[in-house]
């Protein structure tokens, strides 16, 4: 996800796709004579949960799935929406067991209006029992209590040598009909580590359940876990419509925590693994760092508070800050002024310990803040649409692959009568809710797996904010987004596959269409290790990128050879700004579209023109005149010797036409003296 290039949190939106080989262990069958299994369709609401406190909403979700017997029993499945709504085609993907469909929304609003109360007709074609026609009805709106994990400090330092019990609020109204689901993956790799028993099956969960008990050694060490925690009501259950299968529907939430394993080790006894540090931010070595940025590090487990922290001499340790995370593995120090611009900062880790007191290595680190000063902070409100392209030839760039639309819409006052409600009116009609997580800012967020989805949901044309302030007052404004960008290609492809990290490279790309003084181009390269290494427009250097332009130098130097880089082209179209409607929050509205692509350099690049001596002179004061021709903007190195056995550089120059003269005051004393140039590394 992106928004304004910021992320939510340190890690993915991956939350169960809720197709939960669920109702499919199904219904105790023994003998499945029938091309299906099950088959169902559901609508729900997904949450994060990051501390003790009530999980935040982050998306909701319409699913469908049809579960063949076995490959190749099933080739087709389809669902049809109430009221004449787009025909859902399903999936195989990864399992082709497994049909699934699921399309997630920002809101309530906008999955009820795609997907309504009503009746769902399940299509499927089997290999034995050919085409099959099931009614599914998914009416009132039956979702269950948000689901809470009880002990979320717990989870953050999990013993994996241990047996976990993970405890949950009571699910409200759960009965035995009811089903709960827990699943833990991988941060890291995405596999499935731990999973309750699906519904029908032995040992599966009901709505009377509170915890579950993770078995020892399920966990990794020092590892980070996606846990997943769902509550379904189910409503109905079909076995009429296709004899030997089941047809379910119902309604879901699902809430999603990060959770953390300590050191452990081989089994149970005293810690003695000394604790590492994670990562930080920003990176050692960042550049470009904003003069007020927050510097975070993370450790693999639980740290003690003493410790100290040597920062370098252009800054006060005294000003900053540091306060430790709930669970003590995350420390972020707040410096109370404004780094110094365009300076090195530095820090060295001193006295760190884990709860047990192992020691933490020696651990330094710095970063470069920006050249711009912080401008003074401002409300304002905005919303934004954007997609995301992958160009992996000379062809037109391909959209990425899930989810690589984006919707999104932002309030941030400050200075101003404090806003307690925000909404989002659609030029459908649907009026979305913004949500609020620190109290001055206000957002919605939606995401898309292709551009039709996103402008069936988000279709062009008058945006309406609605705002309630504390005073009662209330204040709408208007923005409207008719303007779409073309897709950004690059036009030299095949020469971004080969660059010489030895010379100025030009990279090329389609103009961008229509383009005026209101528009916007981008573009940022990164490393393998995600460090910038170029960007434009850059105010520091400068480095200017007007929307009319259809090129870039990209100075010799920058790129290291045989190295592999990431570059991101994008184009900003903006609609017209409100200054006036909601005053002292002025509002803008724009459409992006980013293509990203790889840079591969040559492993050495290549030699510079050998150069050559056109002109010998001695003038009559005994000085030597010389001139040479090589290639242009390279630098040469003249170098001078009495013997053709030691030799001192003697001259280094450079010329935009290749061409360099010299004068050798000192040759006027010696008898001889021999010349040689070469270009310099």
């Amino acid at each position: 996800m992106e928004v304004s290039n910021t992320k939510l949190m340190n890690f993915q939106l991956s939350f169960n796709k809720l197709v939960l080989s669920l109702f499919l262990a199904g219904m105790n069958l023994t003998i499945h004579a029938a091309d299906v299994i099950s088959y169902g369709v559901l609508k729900g609401q997904k949450f994060f949960q990051f501390g003790p406190s009530s999980p935040f909403p982050a998306s909701t979700a319409f699913e469908a799935f049809v579960m063949a017997a076995a490959a190749g029993s099933l080739s087709e499945g389809t669902v049809q929406p109430p009221g004449g709504g787009a025909l859902v085609t399903l999936d195989p993907l990864a399992n082709p067991n497994r049909f699934t469909y699921e399309e997630e929304f920002s809101s309530l609003g906008e999955l009820n209006t795609t997907y309504p109360n009503g009746s769902y007709v399940v299509q499927m074609t089997g290999a034995n029992d050919g085409a099959k026609t099931a009614t599914l009805n998914l009416t009132g709106d039956s979702y269950p209590n948000t689901p809470t994990i009880s002990n979320y400090s717990e989870t953050q330092a999990i013993n994996p040598t241990a047996a976990f019990t993970l405890a949950w609020g009571t699910f409200s109204g759960g009965s035995a009909n009811d089903f709960v689901q827990v699943l833990v993956t991988s941060f890291s790799t995405g596999t499935t580590v731990y999973q309750s028993p699906d519904l029908g099956a032995a040992g599966a969960l009901n709505g009377t359940a509170t915890s579950v008990v993770i078995p020892a050694n399920t966990l990794a060490a020092s590892q980070s876990y996606s846990l997943n925690l769902t509550f379904a009501k189910i409503l109905n259950r079909d076995t009429t419509s296709y004899p030997g299968a089941t047809g379910v529907s119902g309604y879901f939430k699902e809430t999603q925590v990060l959770a953390m394993t300590g050191s452990g080790g081989p089994g149970p006894g005293p810690d003695t693994n000394a604790p590492t540090l994670s990562y930080t931010t920003p990176v050692t070595n960042a550049s470009r760092v904003p003069v007020n940025t927050q510097v975070v590090f993370a450790f693999n487990e639980p740290m003690a508070p003493t410790n100290s922290i040597e920062w370098s001499g252009n800054i006060s340790a005294a000003n900053f800050i540091c306060t430790w995370s709930a669970d003590a593995r995350t420390l972020t120090c707040v410096y109370n002024r404004l780094f110094p611009t365009n300076s090195v900062i530095t820090w060295n880790l001193k006295g760190f310990k884990d709860v047990a007191g192992n020691s933490l290595a020696p651990v330094s680190g710095q970063f470069t803040t920006s050249c711009e000063e912080l401008p003074p902070a401002s409300s304002n409100f905005s919303l934004s649409k954007s997609a995301d392209y992958e160009q992996t030839s000379a062809g037109v760039p391909i959209l990425g692959t899930n989810s690589s639309a984006f919707v999104s819409a932002f309030v941030h006052f400050t200075n101003v009568t404090p806003v307690t409600e925000a909404t989002l009116q659609l030029p459908n009609g649907v009026i979305s809710n913004l949500f609020s997580f620190t109290g001055n800012d206000y957002f919605l967020f939606g995401s898309f797996n292709t551009e039709n989805a996103l402008a069936a949901a988000y279709p062009p044309g008058a945006y309406t904010f609605r705002l309630k302030r504390a005073d009662g007052t209330t204040s709408s404004a208007t923005l409207t987004l008719n303007v779409e960008p073309n897709v950004p290609q690059i036009s030299n492809y095949a020469e971004t596959q080969s660059v010489n990290p030895d010379a100025d490279f030009v990279l090329r790309w389609i103009a961008l269409a229509g383009a005026t003084t209101n528009d916007f181009i981008s573009l940022s390269i990164s490393d393998t290790n995600g460090m910038l290494i170029f960007q434009a427009p850059e105010r520091c250097i400068p480095i200017r990128l007007l929307p009319t332009d259809t090129s870039i130098t990209i100075p010799r130097g920058t790129f290291k050879a045989g190295d592999t880089y990431r570059a991101s082209l994008g184009f900003f179209k903006f609609g017209a700004r409100d200054t006036t409607s909601i005053p002292g929050i002025p509002g803008s509205a724009s459409f992006s579209k980013l293509t990203s692509f790889e840079i591969r350099t040559t492993e050495t690049g290549s030699q510079p023109t050998a150069p050559k001596y056109t002109n010998f002179t001695r003038s009559l004061n005994g000085s030597f005149q010389l001139s040479l021709s090589g290639q242009a903007s390279v630098t040469y190195v003249i170098e001078a010797s009495p013997d053709l056995k030691t030799w001192t550089a003697i001259s280094t120059n450079s010329s935009p036409s290749g061409v360099i003269s010299f004068t050798d005051s000192g040759a006027a004393s010696l008898a001889r003296r021999f010349y040689r140039a070469r270009s310099s590394p």
